[in-house]
């Protein structure tokens, strides 16, 4: 009778199920996802032509509604001063003020008193560019 000297094999894993099972909650994560949108004011854009934006600088969305209510980052500003919006916009950048970019999100309806007064409270803090949301024509 002859034997042969099998040599003893590696214990391997077949990963072939679970790179299935991770494929499958990949796909299940991407569909059912909500995705939020910026600004949870309903605001009537102007309409303008514009230039592009930085995109090196970091954003700070500031929204103006009809009644001239001032908004940073979904939050009210009170009171409606230029001194208690440089105060929460000073409080929302982490970094030196140059690096940001305040976007202006004004209603079209917007007091025009409410616009100079953000654009006042953003030359305060020296921010490196303002930019005013508008919708293409």
């Amino acid at each position: 009778m002859k034997f042969t000297n099998k040599k003893p094999q590696t214990p391997r894993i077949d990963l072939t199920s679970l790179v299935d099972v991770v494929f499958m909650l990949l796909v299940f994560f991407v569909l059912t996802t909500t995705f939020e949108k910026q600004a949870g004011l309903s605001i009537q854009l102007p309409k303008a032509i514009s230039s592009p934006l930085r995109s090196d600088l970091k954003k700070i969305y500031i929204q103006i509604d009809t009644k001239g209510k001032i908004y940073l980052d979904g939050r009210i500003v009170q009171p409606q001063a230029t001194e208690a919006l440089v105060k929460a916009m000073r409080q929302e950048m982490i970094s030196d003020s140059g690096s940001y970019q305040i976007m202006i999100q004004a209603d079209a309806r917007a007091p025009h008193q409410s616009v100079v007064q953000t654009i006042a409270a953003s030359n305060t803090l020296k921010v490196g560019a303002i930019g005013i949301v508008t919708i293409q024509p």
